[in-house]
């Protein structure tokens, strides 16, 4: 049963897609549903439910679905469709529900104070775990220094993402910190359908002009590993790509000389009098993007040791995923792969910053795939290549996992080859605890269960 004692059954789930905005239900066309919620509907999209061509209600406590195409992943997709309570949706409405979520996991929330807190209680009748703790409550703190200084001060038990200068004093203190490699990347997602960098020698040598030793050693402190793809080395999807990016700028200036880039007294590289510039969008924090602000201003000097002047545009995350991943996904009169977002308001960009996580199949061919929405959501930059595309397609329909793993080695390796994205740095999902938070294990996975841990009085 969901918290509000409603049952999770067939109904609740045909709701909930059809809130969710997929297609092929009995309350199609969704947008006329009266609990469609379009921001619950992109996310839905991005997060597999793009696959689903319809679904019907078979009996009570079984669902069929239908897809667009062959799909082994189906399952892995399923897990990111979140389906709430019908009863609590209707009584709230699609605007109040946001204060008042009522789904059937572990804990359940019982008061939301936006901006300040979030509190959860233990769920007595969940059907698997019951959590030992009786209360969890989140606390929102964008700045990492202001979350390391809330743990010094003993005002929360747990930080995500602390400060990483402050790393080694609060350890000193006898503050835990966890830490260990998952499916996680910071990359850049860079213009390649057009511009300057659809020259694939320009993202190559932007790729070895970065120091991601010292970034993660030095600045770091550790927390981060350098990436050589999308996926950690460790990863069942790392293959063996031809070519691997290590910190080599001669070979950087190199590629940038052949590609007719010289460079000029001031310092900056150009080319028919134009400099060669790399204008990024980032996000001061957000989605598990560690210090973004001061990992981007290590990498604006490792650039200009080459000669590419980086102009650096820092926003509040909100303000962040209107301009990429919540952009309408027309392509403003240019026709490209994916859902190219390098036009109108961000004409002038040449790469977005974001993190990914790829716990499932679908992360990947998301990534780079060439398919237009709502297949594909996150090859923003325009990322082209067919035969990815093929390879992809066959993992999908592989129902044999070492055969599917495979054929990803493949993909994998190719992206790496094209420089489809400027790898930075897999970071090791940090976390720093007070010593009487017990039972806590990293997990190599974009989630955390917290119903294991307890508090030692």
């Amino acid at each position: 049963t969901f918290h509000d004692g409603t049952p999770i059954d067939a109904d609740a789930v045909i709701f909930s897609f059809a809130r969710m905005g997929i297609p092929g239900g009995e309350y199609d066309p969704v947008d006329s549903f009266e609990y469609y919620h379009p921001q619950v509907s992109l996310l839905s999209l991005i997060y597999g439910g793009g696959e689903i061509a319809g679904y019907r209600k078979i009996d009570d406590m079984t669902v069929e679905i239908t897809t667009r195409r062959v799909t082994s992943w189906l399952p892995y997709n399923l897990a990111f469709l979140k389906i709430g309570s019908p009863t609590a949706i209707k009584k709230w409405g699609n605007d109040e529900f946001q204060f008042h979520p009522v789904g059937g996991g572990p804990f359940k929330v019982t008061e939301i104070k936006p901006r300040v807190s979030m509190t959860m209680e233990r769920f007595e009748d969940y059907w698997g775990k019951v959590p030992n703790v009786d209360k969890v409550v989140l606390v929102p703190s964008p700045e990492a220094a202001t979350r390391a200084a809330a743990l010094a001060a003993g005002e929360v038990d747990w930080v995500e993402v602390p400060a990483s200068d402050a790393i080694p004093s609060l350890e000193a203190q006898g503050f835990v910190l966890h830490k260990g490699p998952y499916p996680h990347i910071l990359p850049y997602q860079i213009r390649q359908a057009d511009g300057p960098y659809a020259d694939i020698r320009l993202r190559k040598a932007i790729n070895y002009a970065i120091d991601r030793e010292t970034l993660c050693r030095d600045v770091m402190q550790n927390t981060c590993t350098p990436a050589k793809g999308a996926v950690p080395t460790t990863h069942k999807w790392f293959g063996n790509p031809k070519e691997i990016y290590n910190y080599d700028p001669e070979k950087s200036r190199q590629l940038l000389e052949e590609a007719g880039w010289t460079m000029a007294d001031d310092g900056v590289r150009r080319k028919d009098g134009e400099p060669l510039r790399f204008k990024v969008i980032i996000s001061t924090s957000g989605s598990g993007q560690m210090e973004p602000v001061k990992i981007n201003e290590f990498i604006q000097r490792n650039l200009a040791d080459v000669g590419i002047e980086m102009e650096i545009d820092a926003m509040g995350f909100n303000q962040f995923v209107q301009r990429t991943h919540g952009r309408k996904l027309e392509k403003g009169g240019k026709f490209t792969s994916g859902n190219f977002i390098f036009w109108g308001e961000n004409e002038d960009y040449h790469g977005i910053q974001n993190s990914w996580g790829s716990v499932e199949p679908k992360a990947i061919e998301d990534m780079f795939c060439g398919e237009a929405p709502p297949l594909c959501h996150g090859n923003m930059g325009g990322y082209d290549n067919r035969l990815f595309d093929e390879l992809i397609a066959l993992a999908q329909r592989s129902f044999d996992p070492e055969d599917r793993d495979r054929l990803m080695r493949m993909a994998h390796d190719m992206a790496i080859e094209d420089s489809a994205y400027i790898f930075i740095v897999n970071d090791l999902n940090p976390k720093l605890m007070h010593p009487r938070v017990k039972g806590y294990y990293p997990e190599d996975s974009w989630f955390t269960s917290l119903q294991y841990l307890w508090i030692e009085e």
